[in-house]
């Protein structure tokens, strides 16, 4: 993207990278609510869920009004370098749940476990339902 900030409206589509052998958690699971929230953050996560339930129902791609998108995630309406949703779509493409690939935004459908580096930050209980889960490779636990 450009380092004005983002356009007003973004083409977003689905971003199928798989990663064989390793387990992956939909977007909308607990897993992402447990471990991965407390990485990038709850906007981040939000914006994740959002987009991600947006090119499912339409996996050909879809346009994104992103002043609406931000203003109903409680942001503010602005798309500017230094608005909170630039910022945050700037995280998620950072932890690589999300890619540019020259205007059209990529939204992963699915996270994988996190990095030994990230799990590091979790909680002693995060910790070990993160290891518990990524073992199972599974989504199978509860969120309280």
């Amino acid at each position: 993207m450009n380092g004005g900030g983002l356009p007003g409206r973004v083409r977003v589509v689905p971003w199928v990278d798989p990663a064989p052998g390793s387990p992956t958690f939909p977007v909308s699971s607990a897993y992402l609510e447990a471990c991965w929230l407390g990485v990038i953050g709850p906007t981040a996560a939000w914006t994740l869920r959002r987009l991600a339930a947006v090119v499912a129902e339409r996996p050909e791609g879809v346009w994104v009004d992103l002043p609406d998108l931000a203003q109903s995630l409680g942001v503010g309406r602005s798309t500017s370098r230094s608005s909170v949703l630039s910022r945050t779509i700037d995280r998620l493409v950072s932890f690589r749940l999300a890619s540019w690939d020259g205007d059209v935004l990529r939204i992963r459908q699915t996270v994988p476990p996190l990095t030994a580096r990230q799990a590091s930050r979790l909680t002693p209980p995060l910790t070990r339902l993160h290891e518990r889960v990524v073992q199972a490779g599974r989504d199978g636990l509860e969120v309280v």
